[in-house]
C-alpha cells in the first residue's frame, strides 16, 4: 500500500471507531475457535491487525502464562484498546508488510478480516501485497504454529471487481470510505495455500442477514509444518 492510502485507511478506522465495536460481538464468535485450538500451557500469541485487542484481551485472560501481542496501523484504535482492557497485552503500532519480529517466536497468530484492506495501485500489485502478509504471518509463527484467519469473500469475481472500484472511486472523492480489494474464496484459498503447508475451512456464515446474497465470512485454520 502506498503510504497515502495506509493514511487514508487509518483515517477511517479512527473516524469509524464503532465499526470495530461492532465486530466485537463477532470476535467473540471467532474466539471460540480459538480457544479450541489453544489447549492448555502457556502460549506466544500474535493479534495482526488488533484493532482495540479485544480478541487477543480474551485469548490471554484464558489461560495462565499466555502472552499476547497486538500490532495495528491504528493509534486510535490501540489507545482505545488500553482503555478498555488495560496492558493485559502488548500492543505495537506496527505495518503487517514489515512485522517487527524474529521468524518462529510465536505459537498462534489471528488475522481478522484485515487482508482486503490491503490496496495497491493495481489488482496484481494488491494480489501481492496479500500474499506477502499472510507469508510475514507464516514466518512469525514457530514450525508447529497456527494461524487462524477470518475473512470476507464475495460470491464471485465480479462483485470483487465492482466493490474495488466502487471503494476506489469514493474513496478519491474524499467520501469516508476505505478503499477495499475482496477476496473470492476461491482466491483467497490459493494464496493462504501458497503460504502454508496446510489449511482447513473451519466455517462459512452470511455477511448479514441482509446481503447474505453478496457475500459470506470464511474462518480457515492454516499450519506450518
Amino acid at each position: 500500500m502506498s503510504s497515502s492510502q495506509k493514511k487514508a485507511c487509518i483515517g477511517f478506522f479512527a473516524e469509524k471507531k464503532e465499526i470495530y465495536n461492532k465486530c466485537r460481538a463477532e470476535s467473540e464468535f471467532l474466539g471460540n475457535y480459538a480457544e479450541g485450538l489453544m489447549g492448555g500451557g502457556s502460549l506466544f500469541i500474535l493479534d495482526i491487525g488488533c484493532g482495540d485487542g479485544g480478541l487477543l484481551n480474551r485469548l490471554v485472560g484464558k489461560t495462565d502464562g499466555c502472552f499476547g501481542v497486538g500490532l495495528d496501523l491504528c493509534r486510535t484504535l490501540i489507545r482505545e484498546g488500553k482503555k478498555r482492557y488495560g496492558n493485559s497485552v502488548q500492543y505495537l503500532v506496527a505495518d503487517a508488510e514489515y512485522l517487527p519480529f524474529r521468524k518462529r517466536i510465536f505459537d498462534l497468530a489471528v488475522m481478522v478480516t484485515l487482508l482486503h484492506h490491503v490496496v495497491a495501485t493495481t489488482p496484481k500489485k494488491t494480489r501481492a501485497m496479500q500474499k506477502k502478509i499472510l507469508n510475514n504471518a507464516k514466518d512469525a509463527i514457530k514450525p508447529e504454529g497456527k494461524l487462524l484467519l477470518r475473512e470476507l469473500c464475495p460470491h464471485n469475481k465480479v462483485l470483487s471487481i465492482l466493490l474495488y472500484w466502487l471503494s476506489r472511486c469514493f474513496a478519491h472523492l474524499c467520501l469516508p470510505v476505505a478503499e477495499v480489494s475482496f477476496l473470492t474464496e476461491p482466491e483467497l484459498l490459493r494464496i493462504v495455500d501458497s503460504a502454508f503447508s496446510t489449511t482447513r475451512v473451519l466455517d462459512r456464515f452470511p455477511w448479514s442477514e441482509f446481503d447474505f446474497r453478496i457475500g459470506g465470512r470464511i474462518i480457515i485454520l492454516a499450519f506450518r509444518t
